[in-house]
């Protein structure tokens, strides 16, 4: 693992949101560097647009800087100039202006030997600005790919830029690696991992029952992550109707304004379905452990054949059956994933997993997952930063 470093992490999403690679290698890295966690930048328009996130204009203003962890701080961002995107004009307003806040942030705080980690693609203009050691970007969605007109167009170009002049990048699917290395020949990828030590021992110890579980029957069909855009919540509600017996049991954050209403105001009106919201990550493999199918219920179209869901990796620690729609990146993992095009697969595959005759390898979607842990992640990304500082400094 790299060390020694003052790790200046620029995030596309909070730490308290959504738990991911963000979060993954930062809470990993911070035990032999300082990490400093830059939470999203955001502007007028995201606060309209989902009002929650008002709590960060108090947070800037009386907990810019806190630190939650040994070696770890959480940096507010001020309010951005509003639409950062629509305009490049405003986007370089909107660089200068984060790039003086940092200064600020590395004077206060004592930075130095800079390793600047970068998850979104737009802040090209600021490589160079902190006197870093190394700059990374880490890619980890199609950002431009839901987006349209002038914003994509934005989008692109900052992202082309900011590939074509940081010192290292890397992407997290196969499609990512396609994309990017038309722009240059270098990408590197490491795909997304697992707590599988931390998710065999809920397993193997642990016989508590996560109180929203205790009153719901089995079988139950479970599905970690976010309520978004990605899901199929057509398929979902088609199977919960249709098998009134099964209970659908969905552990995350509902995201209102990324899905039909009326989709899902008709799924919360079925008895069958239950919506625990957001939990936190430590007791995630708690409810894993009572369901006794994994569920990865996407869309296939434009966006998700970028995606390789964190969900499955730390499906596969389980040990328990995963089924899936055919989402492309899942690929390699056909072994021990039972892929179904629509609902009758769907139905097909899940009578088979309950009753015991269709049987997966459990010892083969073990090893996958073990292969894939977050400390495996980190010591493969440590190696390819110490290549390339080795390079630079030649």
């Amino acid at each position: 693992m790299i060390e020694g470093f003052d790790i200046f992490c620029v995030s596309s999403m909070d730490w308290e949101s959504v738990w991911g690679s963000r979060q993954a290698y930062m809470d990993i890295l911070r035990q032999k560097n300082r990490v400093f966690f830059i939470q999203s930048q955001y502007g007028p328009e995201h606060i309209l647009k989902h009002p929650q996130l008002f709590v960060k204009i108090f947070r800037y203003f009386f907990k810019r800087v806190k630190n939650i962890k040994k070696n770890l701080w959480i940096i507010e961002p001020p309010m951005q100039l509003p639409c950062n995107l629509l305009s490049k004009r405003i986007n370089s307003m909107n660089q200068k202006l984060s790039l003086r806040y940092w200064k600020r942030i590395k004077k206060e705080m004592g930075l130095n030997n800079i390793l600047l980690w970068i998850y979104n693609p737009y802040f090209p203009d600021i490589l160079g600005g902190l006197d870093e050691k190394l700059s990374l970007y880490f890619c980890i969605d199609a950002f431009s790919i839901l987006s349209r007109g002038r914003k994509k167009n934005t989008i692109d170009i900052l992202e082309e830029k900011q590939i074509k002049n940081v010192d290292v990048n890397i992407v997290i699917t196969k499609k990512l690696y396609e994309d990017k290395s038309g722009i240059r020949s270098d990408i590197n990828l490491v795909y997304n991992g697992c707590d599988y030590e931390g998710i065999r021992k809920v397993f193997e110890s642990d016989k508590s029952v996560p109180f929203p579980l205790m009153q719901i029957p089995h079988p139950i069909l479970g599905h970690i992550g976010s309520i978004n855009g990605k899901l199929d919540l057509s398929l979902i509600y088609l199977l919960a109707s249709r098998n009134p017996g099964w209970q659908f049991v969905f552990v995350g954050e509902i995201f209102y304004a990324d899905i039909s209403a009326f989709l899902f105001n008709q799924l919360k009106m079925l008895p069958n379905i239950h919506f625990i919201g957001r939990v936190p990550r430590e007791k995630i493999s708690y409810y894993e452990k009572y369901f006794d199918i994994c569920l990865n219920v996407y869309k296939i179209n434009s966006w998700t054949v970028y995606v390789k869901p964190l969900k499955v990796f730390e499906y596969l620690a389980t040990g328990k059956p995963i089924i899936s729609t055919p989402l492309p990146e899942l690929d390699e993992f056909k072994d021990v994933i039972l892929f179904s095009n629509n609902v009758d697969e769907f139905e097909k595959n899940i009578n088979g997993c309950l009753s015991g005759v269709l049987k997966i390898d459990t010892m083969r979607q073990l090893d996958h997952a073990r292969r894939y842990s977050w400390q495996s992640r980190v010591e493969t990304v440590s190696r390819i930063i110490n290549d390339a500082i080795l390079k630079k400094e030649k």
